[in-house]
């Protein structure tokens, strides 16, 4: 059987009990709020107003309505049903109708080809089985000049690699972050990223350093820094041939040619 885009069982488990503590996280943690300005605001100088987007692992759709909120048109799919159960809420809540949710349970037929404008996966990946099926399902989706937006955790962050082992020694795996990073396959280093997302045909554009856990503006200065953030943002695009001058389609001259060729 082929693999789809499944996250592990126990990371979706897990997920699915965090939903209330994840959604008020953005109210109220710095580092959280850091995120959904780098996110929006990234997303705010690619994509156009009104431009369809999906959140793959939308979680319980902060990012999701705040999108909506700015005019784009969202998809929000997670494999937690709490988590969906949270954005229904949250987009009711906020009165947004330009923003749908679903569960999803890890099929990739399900995102559809060329539907989307942008697709933002952020802290996903890291929890997905078979890594390649997911970032090839997604470069799928995209429209031809898309853009996707991805987040990871920094392999090379030394304050992350410090929690971490503070972590172990202090025996603090009952804490929510730690039991985050425990149920997380794997971290990510710049070149295995831009690696895989080379071979799902995407372009590399950028990528910023972000989240700490260092409180306030210091700590969001510091996390922009490649061994200070713990978190790495992508911005990659799927390559657009008529745009980009390279459109595969014969000219009129060429099909002429072939033409009299074959005559």
């Amino acid at each position: 059987m082929p693999k789809r885009n499944k996250p592990s069982r126990a990371g979706v488990a897990f997920f699915d009990t965090q939903a209330d503590r994840l959604s008020k996280l953005y109210g109220c943690k710095q580092s959280h709020f850091d995120r959904l300005r780098l996110f929006t605001e990234r997303i705010g100088r690619i994509v156009p107003q009104g431009g369809a987007i999906l959140d793959f692992g939308c979680g319980p759709g902060v990012m999701s309505v705040a999108l909506a909120e700015s005019g784009y048109r969202v998809v929000g799919l997670d494999a937690a049903p709490n988590m969906i159960e949270f954005a229904l809420a949250e987009a009711e809540r906020a009165g947004n109708t330009n923003a749908t949710f679903r569960v999803i349970d890890g099929d990739d037929r399900a995102l559809g080809a060329s539907q989307y404008d942008a697709i933002l996966c952020s802290s996903v990946i890291e929890f997905v089985e078979d890594e390649s099926t997911l970032l090839d399902s997604l470069a799928a989706a995209l429209v031809p000049g898309g853009t996707l937006f991805i987040s990871v955790p920094n392999g090379r962050s030394v304050i992350g690699a410090a929690r971490d082992w503070a972590g172990r020694i202090l025996h603090l795996d009952k804490l929510p972050g730690r039991r985050y990073r425990r149920h997380s396959l794997r971290t990510y280093s710049v070149s295995r990223l831009s690696m895989a997302l080379r071979s799902a045909g995407l372009e590399l554009m950028s990528r910023t350093y972000f989240e700490s856990p260092i409180p306030g503006r210091i700590g969001v200065g510091l996390s922009r820094l490649s061994l200070l953030g713990t978190m790495m943002l992508f911005v990659a695009r799927k390559p657009d041939p008529v745009e980009d001058g390279c459109d595969p389609r014969p000219s009129e001259v060429e099909s002429f040619q072939q033409a009299r060729v074959i005559r």
